[in-house]
């Protein structure tokens, strides 16, 4: 059983096209491929036995660092595809400019609150949204992140 840390869709092509070529067969394999369910963590399901394999975020390093028995066995991305989109309210504005402003963050997109963080940006003020929250219409937000896929 692998465990996709999303839904299944093209980010995943990779596992689905090894399936259907066989790869996974003439490894002596019987691979299913299942998308996270709400409420779901991937890291959990792998540590239940409930998943033999989990694909991930740099959130594993974090679970490995607080006593998880999790490995990373290889780096699909070369690079986060998670960017922060924000309002503009003044010339040459900087990530500095956004501390203590309302952050909404996508869930796993860890690698961007360690960004933040060794930016000294303050995190007081940000907000975790889950799927199914990607058009949050609020003007309260000053800053939003975004899974960019290009």
């Amino acid at each position: 059983m692998l465990q996709l840390k999303w839904n299944h869709g093209y980010q995943f092509v990779g596992y689905y096209a090894a399936k259907e070529m066989g790869y996974y067969k003439a490894a002596g394999l019987d691979v299913d491929i299942r998308a996270l369910q709400p409420g779901q963590d991937v890291v959990a399901e792998v540590l239940s036995g409930k998943a033999n394999y989990g694909s991930g975020t740099s959130g594993l390093l974090l679970a490995r660092q607080d006593g998880a028995p999790v490995v990373v066995l290889a780096t699909i991305f070369q690079h986060s595809p998670y960017v922060i989109i924000a309002k503009r309210f003044k010339e040459n504005q900087s990530i500095h400019d956004l501390s203590q402003k309302p952050i909404l963050l996508r869930r796993l997109s860890d690698e961007l609150q360690v960004y933040l963080r060794s930016e000294r940006v303050d995190l007081k003020n940000m907000t975790a949204f889950s799927p199914g929250m990607d058009t949050v219409e609020s003007s309260s937000m000053a800053q939003y992140s975004l899974y960019q896929d290009t």
